[in-house]
This record gives C-alpha cells, structure tokens and sequence, in this order.
C-alpha cells in the first residue's frame, strides 16, 4: 500500500518564515514634510519640509531653525553625532532595517530639480541604555555615569536611499538647494542579530559621505515638533567653541539659561518584528506539526 506524502515545512522553518515576513515599521520618531506638493518657483509641486517660525523666549523675534551653533550639524569624519530615543515593548523587538534622513547644501546655489544622487555612503551607530553623556557634558551628572552598548560604532554600509522633500526656510518655500534623504541600514550587525529586550534605548548616529571627507551633512528637528515621539534629542558636538566635543541636550535657538530656545527631536524609523512570547511559538510549532499530520493524511491514497 504506497503511500503519496506531502513534503510538510517543520515547525522551526514556518516560524523563521513567518518572522521574516512580518517585518513591518516598529516606531517612527515624527514627521518631516510639511507640504508634500508645496515646493514654489524652480521646485513647484515638489515635496517639502519647511523650518517652523517660531519665536525666541523672552526676546520675541523670529527664530530661523538649525541656526545655533550648528548644534544640528553632521560631518561624520570631525566624530559628530546625534542621539534619541525609543521604548522596546516587553514582547521584544527582532531590528531589520533603520532609516535616517539627513540633507547637504548643494553648491550650485540654485533649485536642483531633479535631486543629485544622494552624498551618504555609510552610516555610524550605537546604542545606549540611558541618554548619552560625556565627561564635559553640561549638570547634572547622571550616576551611573551612562555607557554605550557597544565597545565600538557600528560602521553600516546605505542599502537603499530614496529622495523625500527639501529642506526650505521659515519664510519661502522656494529654495531647491537642500534635498533631503533617506538613508536605509541593515541593523543586522548588532549584537544577536538585532534582537533587543523590553526597555528604553538612545540611537546614536552620524553620516560618512560617499566622498569620505569633512564635508558637512545636516539633520534637521522632527518637524513639526508635535509630531515627535519625545522633543529630548542629544547632540555630540562643541558646545562652548573650545574644539572639545561633549553629549548635550539639542535645542533650537538656544541663546542662553535665560533664553533656551525649544527642545528638539531627530527622525528615525525603525523596521522589524515584534518578538513571539514563548506561549506563541509553542502554538505556531503546534500548527505547523498538526497541519503536516493533516496533510499526510489527505495525501493518503491506495495502490
């Protein structure tokens, strides 16, 4: 009596293909187009993302945004980075892929329609705990003193980036000069294959252009503001202009205690799968061996 047998996936192979297919976006840190066909002039219809005007506290005038400091300033060769945050549920999160957006004036000082092929070849990153803090960054000193995860930056290598809006001043919505990008990264390299535990984490990062040189990559603020998951973004940078750079909180218009500006957040999404809980693949693993059984059975005939 032979028997014709279907070839049934194990259990342990169905979860894997389950999990990969389900990878999805985890968190997204805010919004930063504000008109999507709001270009005008050389970029008309175009998509952008236009600087909030708002007011300076206690002075009263206008406030151009990424204005202090170049608090918002990347050059990933000078060691600048920036920094947020997320929460990890207690299911856990299996990480597959982050993408960053960042802009580099172009020098031709005209609209560029359509956009040059993005400048960003790599990525760097790490993970704290807590909010990234240094040895000079400004009181109160957090105990314990905060770590990264990561003895040393991951160094990812951009595998897709795509055109999103430009970057445009409070008052104009003409200026094509700043196209901004997403720049997608394997999160592959982190450790366990970029599986994390419930808790809080702070993503640090900066750009490496494909040119490897100092040239100067922005990250502008979630815009606007309110869109933003948490407006406590960190920078890495020189505060106070001496050449030593030191974790501090990002702030837009930042003049002084009296005049702080208006804190800030960076955008950043996060894609991957959330993490089955142990009772979840004990029932996936059932399925899978009770449909395999099932299927011998209908595929069952007589010689």
């Amino acid at each position: 009596m032979p028997f014709v047998r279907l070839v049934v996936v194990s259990a342990a192979s169905a979860l894997v293909i389950n999990s990969s297919a389900c990878a999805a976006l985890l968190f997204t840190n805010g919004n930063i187009i504000t008109n999507p066909t709001g270009g005008t002039s050389g970029i008309l219809g175009q998509p952008v993302s236009q600087q909030e005007a708002t007011l300076i506290p206690n002075v009263g005038t206008a406030l151009v945004a990424d204005r202090k400091n170049n608090f918002n300033q990347q050059a990933g060769g000078l060691g600048q980075a920036v920094a947020d945050d997320f929460v990890v549920p207690a299911s856990g999160w299996d990480l597959d892929v982050a993408t960053f957006y960042g802009f580099q004036t172009t020098p031709s000082g005209g609209s560029i329609v359509p956009p040059p092929p993005a400048p960003i070849a790599k990525v760097r990153i790490n993970l704290w705990n807590a909010a990234p803090y240094s040895a000079n960054s400004p009181a109160p000193v957090p105990n314990p003193l905060p770590t990264p995860l990561l003895s040393q930056d991951l160094e990812l290598t951009v595998i897709a980036s795509r055109f999103v809006a430009y970057r445009t001043a409070f008052n104009t919505n003409a200026n094509g000069t700043r196209p901004i990008y997403a720049y997608d990264v394997s999160l592959d390299s982190l450790p366990d294959l970029g599986k994390l535990d419930a808790g809080t984490y702070w993503l640090q990062w900066s750009f490496i252009n494909a040119a490897n040189d100092n040239t100067n990559i922005f990250v502008h603020p979630v815009n606007p503001r309110s869109t933003a998951f948490n407006l406590n973004g960190r920078q890495f940078n020189d505060i106070a202009a001496t050449g030593v750079y030191s974790w501090f909180e990002a702030r837009d218009g930042y003049q002084s205690e009296a005049q702080p500006g208006f804190a800030m957040a960076f955008p950043f999404e996060l894609n991957g799968s959330v993490v089955p809980e142990p009772s979840s693949i004990a029932v996936l693993g059932g399925a899978a061996i009770l449909l395999g059984l099932r299927a011998r059975k209908t595929f069952r005939t007589r010689g």
